[in-house]
């Protein structure tokens, strides 16, 4: 559903930059009817509506999947086969505003929307390699069939079609941080990281590995493209101090402390919250990870994955300093600090430690008894005190009330001894509460007249 929407977008984004840009949406010698970007602007419409909740009392019409196929269709053409409308109808102003107030809605509710472009381009990740293997981009949702018939689990993800890019060249950033502590959560983010650039200029017409991945696994497998600017390294890796000396050159020297570093510290603690619940939980142990971020033309840093045992390899002049000092570092944070909780971390700071509240301590069962007091009628005391004989044992009565029997048992009652027993139990003179019926009930059931007195079961 959203390879549809995201189509959706890129057509009517097509549509309105083409427009300022005066250049031709159509001709005469077109091939795409008018009517596939009434139906992107109705999709996206509905879009609209549905994030608004406005779809609970209104039913919108049911688009059928040789629509879409149709409309697939046509967006390829244009977006990527530079094919035109024919036959356009409608005054082109009024289609460029109403394509400009729906696309300014759904940047509202679209996170990605700056960073999606228009080509509805999507990359899928082998979800059991490492070092960039098997990934491939895709443009067509054929494609995409085509690939999840290998019965091998993908990663899917939005390619982000606009990055900021560094004399025209792609890159991302490799940003170390570790694990000590899972409950409660405890992070540590390494001040420095670097940068990765791809050997060649970027371009979203070609699909190569080349020029979109990053990963030193495989660009140390091509050539440095003859285009591509002096000014950039030639293992291509910069640490994050060359990075800031760029930044300042063009202007921008404050969006490494203002919006990256807090962008990244921000996704990474977001993104283990929410795994925390699936990540293992044995004491005394540490990980390493090691996150890879895109930058948006705005400098914003968009989390692209989380690597476990990140390689710590001295493949290049920046990783043969860095690796080293973050290697010695790892151990100053586990074991150091470990002993002393002021003792020197290195370059790794704690960005984030979980609060929990401290437990109440375990006082078992509450456990309540309902009802009243018995008190004992005023008398003799009880001439077997200290004794317990064996019956006694079967009723759950207090010490008092036990007593009290016995010393009425002694005196060999009667027939009705028990209706004359548990008034004196219960004398108005000492209790003036509400009598408890069914405790005198129990106490009937529970004896019966023998020859030698009152007998308990």
């Amino acid at each position: 559903s959203q390879f549809r929407q995201t189509a959706c977008m890129g057509l009517l984004k097509w549509f309105t930059q083409r427009y300022e840009d005066k250049l031709d949406v159509h001709s005469i010698e077109g091939s795409i009817p008018h009517s596939a970007l009434q139906f992107a602007l109705d999709r996206c419409t509905e879009y609209v509506a549905e994030q608004k909740h406005l779809d609970i009392d209104k039913e919108f019409p049911r688009v059928w999947d040789h629509e879409w196929e149709q409309f697939l269709g046509f967006f390829h053409s244009v977006v990527h086969k530079d094919e035109l409308f024919y036959d356009f109808k409608d005054k082109l102003l009024t289609k460029y505003a109403l394509a400009k107030t729906c696309l300014k809605e759904i940047s509202r509710f679209w996170p990605q929307f700056d960073i999606d472009g228009m080509r509805n381009i999507w990359i899928m990740k082998p979800g059991n390699k490492c070092r960039g293997r098997g990934i491939q981009l895709i443009k067509n949702i054929a494609d995409v069939d085509k690939i999840m018939g290998l019965k091998v689990k993908y990663v899917v993800q939005k390619y982000i079609e606009k990055p900021l890019i560094i004399y025209k060249t792609k890159f991302d950033i490799r940003q170390w941080f570790m694990v000590t502590n899972v409950q409660p959560l405890t992070i540590w983010m390494y001040k420095d990281s670097y940068l990765r650039f791809s050997s060649q200029i970027f371009s979203l017409e070609n699909f190569h590995e080349s020029l979109h991945l990053t990963n030193h696994a495989v660009q140390c497998k091509y050539i440095n493209g003859q285009l591509r600017d002096k000014s950039l390294p030639d293992d291509n890796m910069w640490d994050c101090h060359t990075f800031k000396a760029y930044l300042k050159q063009i202007g921008c020297m404050e969006k490494w402390n203002q919006v990256i570093f807090p962008g990244m510290r921000q996704s990474i603690i977001c993104a283990m919250l929410a795994s925390q619940d699936t990540m293992d939980r044995r004491p005394n142990t540490f990980e390493i990870y090691g996150a890879d971020f895109i930058l948006s033309e705005d400098f914003t840093p968009w989390l692209l994955e989380i690597n476990c045992s990140p390689d710590l390899s001295f493949s290049t002049s920046v990783t043969s300093r860095l690796c080293p000092q973050c290697m010695e570092d790892i151990i100053k944070v586990v074991l150091d600090r470990r002993k002393d909780s002021n003792a020197d971390t290195g370059l790794f700071e704690m960005v984030y430690k979980q609060n929990y509240p401290k437990t109440p301590p375990y006082l078992g069962m509450n456990l309540s008894v309902r009802g009243r007091k018995l008190f004992r009628a005023r008398g003799k005391p009880p001439k077997n005190e200290g004794k317990e004989p064996r019956e006694r044992m079967s009723l759950g009565l207090s010490s008092k009330v036990r007593k009290s029997l016995d010393y009425y048992k002694a005196e060999t009652l009667h027939d009705n001894v028990a209706t004359k027993l548990l008034p004196k139990l219960l004398s108005p003179d000492i209790y003036k509460g509400p009598v408890i019926e069914d405790l005198m009930e129990e106490l009937q059931k529970s004896m019966y007249e023998s020859d030698s007195g009152i007998k308990f079961v």
